[in-house]
């Protein structure tokens, strides 16, 4: 989930609730688009610190069946997080402005 949350972004794939911005006037609607970039980033740094403290309090411990650190699969959270962070700060102003390009196969039933 953390892996693939920034390209959910990107390609403006993230599960929203868009009732209240939609009901909104077009200013209303970008300043509270704004407001949830700031939610976002401010969630997912946040992640990203707590991410980094979970592998190093895994870190010297091994899994009972691989043997390997438990810090090595925990680095999904932080690396996941830092992504979405980046591609935050590439996106974040085509998420406000909703200018996304949704390309649907022929598999996915697309009208």
């Amino acid at each position: 989930a953390f892996s693939g949350a920034g390209l959910a972004l990107r390609e403006g794939r993230l599960v929203a609730i868009t009732t209240v911005p939609d009901l909104l006037p077009d200013r209303l609607a970008q300043l509270l688009r704004w407001c949830i970039v700031f939610v976002m980033f401010g969630f997912m740094a946040t992640m990203l610190w707590l991410g980094i403290q979970f592998v190093e309090f895994g870190w010297n411990k091994e899994t009972m069946s691989t043997g390997i650190s438990r810090g090595i699969p925990y680095l999904a959270i932080p690396i996941g997080c830092a992504l979405f962070l980046i591609h935050l700060a590439l996106f974040a102003k085509r998420f406000v402005a909703q200018e996304f390009e949704l390309e649907l196969d022929a598999d996915e039933g697309g009208v």
